[in-house]
């Protein structure tokens, strides 16, 4: 397993990985298309089988999408970060770190606001489950899961420290007092 890691990096340039991680990004990859098709079959069903209709499963499908997109965050941003792969971001490593930690950053909050929904979801089948049912449809449901996506993708478009202009110099306190004026006293 090491000659073909050797291999590929000689050809490609990448630095090689160590084997617990190829074990444990194979792992992930096979989990998570097995997660996909699993999600697929209970959206697919939903119009046939009653039960798959239930607040459990609108949650659970709620729920695979904020691990998907967590999981594509770790495996094709932070990964490629940690061992540098294709030197993408090699000359601008700022950028890239910005980049990532913005991503990670979004995916963390989706990942709050879908435990906030559910365990507001689950307070409401506790507190009152006849308000429960007008509470627990798909439309209500949809809203909120597109409102925290919307929520959590705002942070991204306005966030300063995001871009990296390179007209614009950081200010410091010692740059700013060198050209302020000296007090003259009168």
């Amino acid at each position: 397993m090491n000659l073909v890691l050797s291999r590929a990096t000689a050809i490609s340039g990448m630095p090689t990985l160590p084997a617990g991680h190829v074990v444990l990004m194979a792992f992930s990859w096979l989990s998570m298309i097995l997660y996909v098709c699993i999600i697929w079959t209970i959206i697919r069903w939903r119009k046939y089988v009653y039960f798959l209709r239930s607040s459990y499963y609108y949650l659970l499908v709620l729920q695979a999408f904020i691990d998907f997109h967590m999981f594509l965050t770790v495996e094709l941003i932070m990964r490629p970060r940690k061992f540098n792969f294709f030197n993408l971001f090699s000359s601008h490593m700022l950028i890239y770190a910005k980049f990532t930690y913005m991503n990670l950053f979004v995916s963390n909050t989706a990942f709050a606001f879908c435990h906030l929904f559910i365990a507001l979801n689950r307070l409401t089948a506790f507190y009152s489950p006849l308000l429960h049912n007008k509470v627990g449809c798909a439309f209500f449901e949809t809203f909120i899961g597109l409102l925290f996506f919307t929520l959590t993708s705002d942070p991204s478009l306005y966030w300063p420290s995001f871009l990296q202009l390179p007209c614009i110099k950081p200010l410091s306190l010692c740059h700013v007092l060198k050209h302020v004026p000296p007090v003259s006293d009168p």
